[in-house]
């Protein structure tokens, strides 16, 4: 999934903000009931991809939330989605996906993660298999993987997704 730049986190925040896991808790159990990463059938099956998930939330309210987010600690960040269509149905274009860095070795299996290409810039995909030099990605609506991608160029986990009406 390539998506459009990502938003470092802005100045300072206020206090309240600072106590991340409050405010973790809160985006959670508010706007992120269930977390489903779930695994969409993959291209040329013959189940149906259905759309990714929609909400009454709209695609300015969800960033305002996420440059909240992002404020709330170091390394976190957000974007919007391209629309490629590469992870439907976790997400798609309609979504606000909040992004944390992390150290490759805390990245595992099944991860969704954001790495730099050379070809396609950003991109935001599943890891399929991973070891201490890389990781190999592959997008959950794509027919084959990415190939192998060095730990130096995997920026960020997705964190959290914000489902939006696109509006």
């Amino acid at each position: 999934m390539h998506a459009a730049r990502t938003h470092h986190s802005a100045p300072r925040a206020p206090q309240f903000l600072r106590r991340a896991s409050v405010w973790t808790l809160v985006l959670a159990a508010v706007l992120l009931p269930g977390r489903a990463f779930a695994f969409g059938p993959r291209v040329g099956s013959s189940e149906r991809v259905n759309p990714a998930p929609t909400s009454y939330m709209s695609k300015s309210e969800a960033k305002t939330i996420a440059k909240l987010w992002s404020m709330g600690a170091p390394g976190r960040a957000y974007c919007e989605v391209e629309p490629t269509s590469s992870m439907v149905p976790v997400f798609d274009s309609k979504s606000v996906l909040l992004l944390e860095q992390v150290k490759t070795s805390d990245l595992h299996k099944n991860d969704i993660a954001r790495y730099d290409s050379d070809t396609y810039g950003n991109v935001t995909h599943r890891i399929i298999e991973i070891d201490p030099k890389g990781a190999v990605f592959e997008g959950d609506n794509c027919p084959r993987s990415d190939g192998r991608v060095l730990a130096k160029s995997i920026r960020y986990r997705v964190a959290g997704i914000l489902y939006t009406s696109g509006l």
